[in-house]
């Protein structure tokens, strides 16, 4: 693994942990549940690669044609790593519940 690839290894825990712990303290401090917690991190994913599609399209037409393939691109990633996490967290079970 190259210095850049572990240094973006490294920035995306920071980021991932970060916005969890984020979510986390929000989700505390303005009484909100876990699942509404939850489902407004979801919904900013969803909305922040809305914009990163469109931020790569030069038309909005060009924007209509990526968004197939963006869609399977996310959906593809969010079933591994949640796929990843859940079969982590069965590992782990009792230490990350405990």
């Amino acid at each position: 693994m190259s210095e850049q690839e572990n240094n973006e290894d490294q920035l995306f825990w920071q980021l991932s942990n970060s916005l969890i712990q984020h979510t986390n303290n929000e989700g505390r401090e303005s009484g909100a549940t876990p699942g509404l917690a939850a489902a407004a991190l979801l919904f900013a994913a969803a909305r922040f690669n809305a914009h990163l599609l469109a931020r790569n399209a030069e038309t909005v037409e060009q924007f209509r044609e990526m968004q197939k393939e963006g869609m399977e691109h996310f959906q593809e990633q969010f079933r591994k790593m949640l796929t990843d996490n859940l079969a982590d967290y069965e590992k782990n079970f009792d230490q990350f519940r405990g």
